[in-house]
C-alpha cells in the first residue's frame, strides 16, 4: 500500500510528526483505514440518490441579506500572527528555502 518514505511524506505534508518508535503502529492503523475505504469502494452506489439525507426547505434557510462584518480588532483577536491585514500561516508546501517540491 505505502512504504516508510510515503508515510514520512504524508506526515510532512500534513504538518504532523510522530516519534520513530510509533511509525510502525501508525502505519498499521493507516493500512486498516485504507483497507476499509477499499472495501467501501467495492459497493455499487450508482442507484443511491445523492439527496438521501435530510433536506431543508427554502423557508427554513436564513435570509440572504447583507449583515455587518467583523471589526479589525475582532479579527486580530483570532491570532497572534496577524500582520498588515493578513494572518501569517506556516508554509506547507516547498522546502525550507521556499522551493517547490514538485
Amino acid at each position: 500500500m505505502f512504504d516508510q518514505q510515503e508515510l514520512e511524506n504524508l506526515l510532512k505534508l500534513s504538518r504532523l510528526s510522530a516519534p520513530q518508535e510509533q511509525l510502525s503502529q501508525l502505519s498499521s492503523r493507516l493500512r486498516k483505514i485504507l483497507r476499509y475505504f477499499e472495501l467501501l469502494s467495492r459497493f455499487d452506489t450508482t442507484s443511491v440518490d445523492v439527496d438521501v439525507g435530510e433536506t431543508v426547505s427554502v423557508s427554513e434557510r436564513r435570509a440572504d441579506a447583507a449583515v455587518p462584518g467583523l471589526r479589525r480588532d475582532e479579527i486580530t483577536a483570532f491570532s497572534e500572527t496577524f500582520d498588515d491585514g493578513f494572518f501569517l500561516v506556516p508554509r506547507i508546501l516547498g522546502d525550507d528555502n521556499g522551493r517547490s517540491n514538485s
